[in-house]
């Protein structure tokens, strides 16, 4: 029985040692992703597809029909499902998140902890929006959207990896 339980020790410290080696080869692969991530970011063309929805209210949900947001220099392309209240818009609830705007404000907070954060405001005739981008090393991208006259909403998605025109 001793003899047992020193068998499974062994064998537990093992796995223990290849997880560990296994993500240590990660490593690498991972500061590669977040140089391509970085080149992308810093050429401020880009795209987030979009594959996922959280409402303020009710249940998150998959989403399909390549939905996006882009910046390219200066403009913000929005193209974004909506569920959500809305006050004080216009009759048959207008644009919604589906316009393209120049960017008023532009802050990249940089790495930290594994993410970027960069915040855009725009305004349309309807509307001020703030957008928070969150994207992690990998290519991941949180994207939360705050309006004045809508619920704010959320969206999960991942940065596209070809190099935007």
């Amino acid at each position: 029985m001793d003899n047992m339980l020193k068998k499974l020790w062994v064998a537990v410290l093992a796995s223990i040692a290849l997880v560990g080696c296994g993500t240590a080869g990660q490593i690498s692969d991972d500061s590669q992703d977040k140089a391509v991530v970085s080149q992308i970011l810093d050429s401020r063309s880009y795209t987030v597809d979009i594959d996922w929805m959280s409402p303020l209210r009710g249940p998150g949900k998959a989403v399909t029909g390549g939905y996006s947001v882009s910046v390219h220099e200066d403009m913000l392309d929005s193209y974004l499902p909506y569920i959500g209240d809305a006050r004080s818009i216009p009759y048959g609830g207008g644009k919604g998140l589906v316009f393209k705007e120049k960017v008023q404000k532009y802050e990249d907070s940089g790495w930290k902890k594994g993410k970027r954060i960069i915040g855009i405001t725009v305004t349309n005739d309807e509307d001020t929006y703030e957008y928070t981008l969150t994207f992690f090393e990998n290519g991941n991208a949180d994207v939360s959207v705050l309006c004045r006259n809508r619920d704010s909403i959320s969206y999960r998605g991942a940065l596209k990896l070809e190099r935007q025109e």
